[in-house]
């Protein structure tokens, strides 16, 4: 697993390989659109709420991602949005 998670920019890696794993090795242009700190009101903040956009040759995706900052463990995901590539 990875260390403490206190910084955005070390979840690239950790959302990179959670997408790949849930929904294959040939997803690409995976970006992270937005990771807020939660829970939202109240401290301590134990985790990052994460919206990441990808897609392969057929669809674009949305995904929901709660990421744990003790580990970098992934708790729950949830698709947002799946829409199917225009062609041509």
């Amino acid at each position: 697993m990875y260390t403490h998670i206190e910084d955005a920019t070390k979840l690239t890696p950790i959302v990179e390989k959670a997408v790949k794993a849930l929904y294959g090795k040939d997803m690409q242009n995976i970006k992270i659109v937005k990771a807020d700190r939660f829970p939202l009101f109240k401290e301590p903040k134990v985790g990052w709420l994460v919206l990441t956009e990808f897609n392969n040759d057929q669809y674009e995706y949305s995904v929901q991602m709660d990421v744990q900052m003790v580990d970098g463990s992934i708790t729950r995901t949830v698709q947002l949005h799946r829409e199917a590539l225009q062609s041509g």
